[in-house]
């Protein structure tokens, strides 16, 4: 509602002038409690068009038939509404046009009246309740966008925050894998070099009589050492594969293949385009997203084949999974619950790029296409400019 003292004013686009007196007569009669009322005429568009352009109107009484021809009911209203933005429109009709007034109130007219039928107090009171509603209406449009705009740079900063976390976590894993294969690599070797140096001590050729049962245990020890060599090496490579930082990706994706196929028992295919070298960052995150896949098939996809392929589509790293499975539904995409897809889609759309999830060959298994704007290392492009 209009504060006390300031008059609510109403521009009247109407060709007749008996009844623009009618109105402003009508409106401009003094109320107890109802704010002033300051109505001004506007006969022709052109007229109206250089109102609205000094003046601000508190609201818009349009007669439908402002103007004959295509100048006249929606197509009018349209005019108007693009003319007064924000501005409260009410429709005045020479006749009664249901479909016309519904059409018009769809639109975004406020109220419909028939001249000359409606009553003065309900005009007024419509005027006052039509511009309530749109301050109200605009309120909520600000709160609404106050309320976007805080959403989305809140989930920028928790994207922010993800990727920091997932960077700290990449560096804590390089570290610990360095530390596991250099430190207890080193450390089951020496141990593996004195067992050596033990057991040949102990050989037939010396003085001192050895039982086969010593002999045995130090052939298990031996092999045991061995084992746990093994294991380390695997652990070190699952926390952070060598050939990601030494060979590059698609090096670093056939080999998780082949492990895979290993310890999966699921025939692998795989397409690499060898001459992708994306930065540091979008190396990691596309291969972590690829294990994750990976893991995904082994968990619930009960496959027995899997496609992988690794190619540019104009400016954009494509990763492409598919496998013969019994597929995954629109509620297990959809399943808030789901965190190792949340967490998949929430690494491509911080680097900008988008996860998909499809039926796959023959509406049989599942399809997933990971697409990355490419951003090539600093070493490719050190060798594509020849330095």
């Amino acid at each position: 509602m209009e504060e006390e003292g300031h008059p609510i004013h109403v521009l009247m686009m109407n060709r007749d002038i008996s009844y623009f007196q009618h109105v402003k007569s009508v409106l401009s009669e003094k109320k107890p409690v109802i704010p002033t009322f300051e109505v001004v005429g506007a006969f022709s568009l052109p007229q109206a068009y250089r109102l609205l352009g000094k003046v601000k109107f508190d609201v818009i009484l349009l007669d439908n038939e402002f103007q004959n021809g295509n100048g006249s009911g929606i197509h009018l209203f349209h005019q108007v509404q693009k003319q007064a933005i924000n501005t409260p429109i009410i429709v005045l009709a020479e006749s009664q046009d249901t479909a016309q007034a519904l059409l018009e109130m769809h639109e975004g007219a406020q109220d419909y009246f028939v001249k000359w039928e409606c009553h003065p107090e309900r005009l007024m009171f419509s005027i006052l309740f039509s511009i309530e509603r749109n301050r109200v209406r605009q309120s909520l449009h600000q709160i609404n966008n106050e309320l976007e705009r805080r959403v989305v740079e809140r989930t920028k900063q928790l994207r922010n925050l993800t990727e920091h976390l997932q960077s700290i976590r990449e560096d804590e894993r390089t570290s610990l894998a360095r530390e596991i294969h250099d430190e207890l690599g080193q450390e089951l070797t020496a141990i593996k070099m004195y067992l050596y140096q033990l057991d040949k001590s102990l050989a037939p050729t010396n003085s001192q009589a050895v039982s086969q049962e010593t002999y045995g245990h130090l052939h298990s020890m031996s092999q045991l050492i061995d084992q746990t060599i093994q294991s380390v090496r695997k652990i070190a490579s699952e926390l952070r594969p060598s050939l990601l930082d030494h060979l590059g990706l698609a090096e670093a994706i056939e080999w998780e293949t082949e492990e895979f196929q290993k310890r999966t028992g699921i025939f692998c295919f795989h397409s690499l385009a060898r001459e992708i070298v994306p930065d540091r960052n979008h190396t990691i995150a596309i291969f972590r997203i690829f294990q994750e896949i990976m893991t995904n098939i082994t968990r619930h996809s009960q496959a027995t084949k899997v496609e992988v392929r690794l190619s540019m589509e104009k400016r954009f790293v494509v990763l492409e999974v598919s496998d013969n499975g019994k597929g995954i539904t629109e509620d297990q995409i959809q399943d808030p619950n789901s965190l190792g897809i949340l967490g998949m889609r929430e690494r491509a759309l911080y680097m900008d790029g988008e996860m998909t999830f499809e039926k796959g060959k023959g509406q049989h298994g599942t399809k997933v296409v990971l697409k990355i704007p490419y951003r090539q290392s600093e070493e490719a492009l050190c060798h594509a400019s020849g330095f």
